[in-house]
């Protein structure tokens, strides 16, 4: 056996096995409190739980050594560069989008009462929300990291450097964020990112995010070769979204358009991943 037929095969075990536990999972869900059912944060634990067995029982290799999975605390500078640099970008989706679109936020007595239900506002909402940004992008991100490891193992650390080895660069990321939005694909047949959408368009525009994304996650992956800031990464996006979710007017909100997820975020997000793409030799990885 080849080493190229080695990992052809353990991407295929790894697509095989968390791809159906995932959809499993969805389809429970569907039909019992959809994404508000509490096992639905077991689904992001799903790729890493795949990686894991698949490396025990399958592979037989050891998943703390040799840093095969980037399972570490190297790069300490980008524990903190990554998950800024997300949430920055973020929120400049969501100022760019207010520029198209001004009537993209509720208004001030409904922000308000928001803080207010949130225990966020003490007399001012530009403190209050820069409290919850602080509390969600910092506190929240560190706390929820096991849940977003759940997912970059499977993603970042063992996927996309397999896919590195196998093809191109710009093939390997464009199957990789394939394979990452169709993972999404029942949850936002739920809602999940664009609940004002068709499901198909939903899917379709999923992987056009995750190809930016994917590359801008790889490039923070690639440099500090932690898991750890790949999940801070994906924790800062996250968690800046869930930050906004409340300022949002949401009969104006155009999932289609706005936000990270909309046209406006994946083409900050495609610059910025051109940019970091240039950085790094990809092939030699």
């Amino acid at each position: 056996m080849t080493t190229m037929d080695s990992i052809k095969k353990q991407l295929l075990w790894f697509i095989c096995i968390c791809l159906p536990l995932t959809y499993a999972l969805g389809i429970y869900m569907l039909y019992n409190d959809g994404l508000a059912n509490p096992l639905s944060m077991l689904a992001m634990y799903i790729p890493a739980l795949t990686v894991i067995g698949l490396y025990i029982f399958k592979f037989k290799k050891p998943i703390f050594k040799n840093g095969d999975l980037g399972i570490n605390f190297k790069g300490l500078k980008y524990w903190i560069i990554a998950p800024l640099t997300l949430t920055g970008l973020s929120l400049l989706s969501y100022g760019l989008s207010y520029l198209f679109n001004p009537e993209l936020f509720d208004t001030v007595e409904n922000i308000q009462l928001g803080l207010e239900n949130q225990g966020f506002y003490w007399g001012n909402i530009y403190i209050g929300f820069l409290a919850i940004i602080l509390v969600n992008g910092l506190v929240g991100s560190i706390l929820n990291i096991p849940m977003f490891i759940g997912e970059e193992l499977g993603w970042r650390a063992f996927m996309v450097p397999r896919l590195l080895k196998l093809y191109k660069p710009k093939v390997a990321f464009l199957i990789g964020a394939a394979v990452w939005a169709l993972w999404h694909s029942v949850m936002i047949v739920m809602g999940l990112n664009y609940p004002s959408i068709h499901p198909v368009l939903g899917i379709l525009l999923m992987i056009v995010f995750c190809i930016p994304v994917g590359i801008i996650f790889q490039y923070f992956y690639i440099k500090s070769k932690s898991v750890f800031v790949a999940a801070l990464a994906h924790a800062g996006l996250n968690k800046s979204a869930m930050s906004m979710s409340f300022l949002l007017a949401g009969d104006s909100y155009d999932t289609l358009l706005y936000g990270p997820t909309g046209i406006v975020g994946i083409v900050i997000f495609s610059i910025v991943a051109y940019f970091l793409y240039q950085r790094v030799a990809w092939d030699k990885i």
